[in-house]
């Protein structure tokens, strides 16, 4: 790779962005809600649409939602744009992968030259996790944009010191107020802690320091996010208990009875071994090259990089809930670091033997990171068509399109999936007990029950017959489900 002329470079980068951003669209394919509670935020969308429920959603069971509104608000926007559900809740992720894709490429140019940027381009595209996540229905990416807004702009700052302007400031505070209306006050553990760690042991010139862009800066964002809890609870009173209790403060729980996943202090680590190979082995070896240490210690950029990641892994794992999409946002000033230090690594070898080894090392890889998560990536969409996790896709697609359910005289049962309550578009599920009664009493001609427990629900709806089912043999996963319509040959006992 060292090897490369500056056209071949940008020639390459090109390429393998379009790569990506076919990656991205492609890896969630058939699209799908059950899983990585990706329904919850659909619905909160659904809600918007049909409710007009712009500043309290709710999720599938009816529950207040526990993130903040701006994904669900640009959710909304783009579906009156473009009136498909599908695209809507997954686009917003796709362009803020494709944005946060190119300002790395030219961040990383701006630190260590064209080569860096082709390096941080492929760590931060090919791997596990930034192609899984690109258009999961989540807030996950968009968060991390925000809060990539926020490092670059301090990295600006310690490239090239000079005091904050009005300007920067203004921008910086907006995207933390992005950040929080997003997903709450996760700034507290991405970039805090590093800005912190910057400032007092390695500037020592704490609040002089280019890495802190001031107080407004930080209170003011914070005080509209409070603004916006305070009217949201006194909506809807489940608000600060769901939002901020259940999704923030319980999170720092690590007994046994902890609502939320805990884990050991040291799974972070252990996933992404396994999850961000070779990037991890990468940004674990190169430190140890006597020319990548001087220059991290010579070079306030890459010390701020360094400060950002490392020291907000370290936070993250002190907290006890864990899951591995949550560090994310770390994943960019990692994949910035082994950008400048592989170059590093290559353009201080002593002798042509050395570079040619050095320069063989980085190019294998980075070919086997390509190679590797694209074959992953074509493997995992194939294995997912051949389990068909489309299927109740299809299924509550089939439903919609029914007379009973376009004569609002349908009601779907309790236990069905929260995909399916979305895709059925469904704002209340109905107890066997409520199906029975509004069947008995003519009020419904439909409703949707699981497989296994249809024969419960059907003994107490006379006349009823199955429509038609999903099918067993075409999938894996899951169980079956139902539409059960009334036979228009019996009648139903008037109110």
């Amino acid at each position: 790779m060292g090897t490369l002329t500056s056209k071949a470079i940008t020639q390459l980068a090109v390429g393998l962005g379009l790569l990506l951003l076919l990656l991205f669209a492609v890896r969630n394919m058939p699209w799908q809600l059950d899983d990585y509670d990706q329904a919850k935020q659909a619905m909160t969308v659904v809600d918007i649409v049909h409710n007009d429920a712009w500043i309290v959603q709710h999720n599938p069971r009816g529950g207040v939602a526990s993130k903040p509104p701006l994904m669900s608000w640009i959710s909304a926007a783009v579906y009156y744009v473009i009136p498909d559900y599908s695209l809507a809740w997954r686009l917003p992720s796709w362009i803020a992968a494709a944005i946060l894709l190119a300002l790395m490429w030219k961040d990383s140019i701006s630190l260590d030259g064209k080569l860096a940027g082709l390096i941080t381009l492929i760590a931060i595209g090919f791997n596990q996790l930034s192609i899984r996540i690109a258009t999961l229905v989540r807030t996950d990416m968009l968060l991390c944009l925000f809060l990539y807004l926020m490092g670059r702009m301090i990295l600006k700052k310690v490239q090239q010191p000079s005091p904050w302007t009005t300007r920067e400031r203004l921008w910086f505070g907006f995207w933390l107020l992005m950040s929080l209306l997003v997903k709450g006050p996760l700034a507290a553990v991405f970039i805090v802690p590093g800005v912190a760690v910057y400032a007092i042991f390695v500037d020592r010139r704490w609040f002089r320091s280019p890495v802190w862009s001031g107080w407004l800066s930080w209170i003011v964002p914070n005080l509209i996010f409070a603004i916006w809890m305070v009217i949201a609870a006194w909506i809807e009173a489940g608000v600060y208990s769901r939002v901020f209790i259940f999704e923030y403060v319980q999170r720092m729980n690590g007994s046994n009875s902890a609502v939320h996943n805990v884990q050991p202090v040291y799974f972070y680590l252990q996933e992404m071994l396994g999850k961000f190979l070779p990037w991890t082995f990468s940004i674990l070896f190169l430190p140890f090259i006597k020319d990548v240490r001087e220059a991290l210690r010579n070079r306030p950029d890459l010390m701020w990089l360094l400060c950002w990641f490392v020291v907000g892994f370290l936070v993250s794992s002190l907290i006890p809930s864990k899951r591995l999409d949550r560090i994310y946002p770390l994943i960019c000033p990692m994949c910035l670091l082994i950008g400048s230090l592989s170059t590093i690594y290559l353009r201080n070898a002593a002798t042509t033997a050395i570079r040619r080894q050095r320069d063989l090392l980085v190019t294998a890889t980075c070919v086997f990171a390509i190679v590797f998560y694209t074959l992953y990536t074509g493997y995992a969409i194939a294995e997912d068509s051949r389990k068909d996790v489309g299927r109740l896709v299809r299924f509550c697609k089939q439903v919609r399109q029914t007379e009973q359910y376009q004569a609002a005289r349908f009601a779907p049962h309790q236990v069905i999936t929260e995909g399916m309550i979305v895709d059925l578009r469904a704002f209340r599920i109905y107890t066997t007990t409520e199906i029975q009664d509004l069947w008995t009493t003519g009020k419904i001609d439909g409703y949707v029950v699981r497989k296994d427990i249809a024969n419960e629900v059907l003994a107490g709806s006379p006349g009823a017959k199955i429509d038609f089912q999903t099918q067993a043999e075409l999938g894996e996963i899951g169980y079956d489900y139902l539409l059960v319509i009334r036979d228009q040959s019996v009648r139903a006992t008037p109110d």
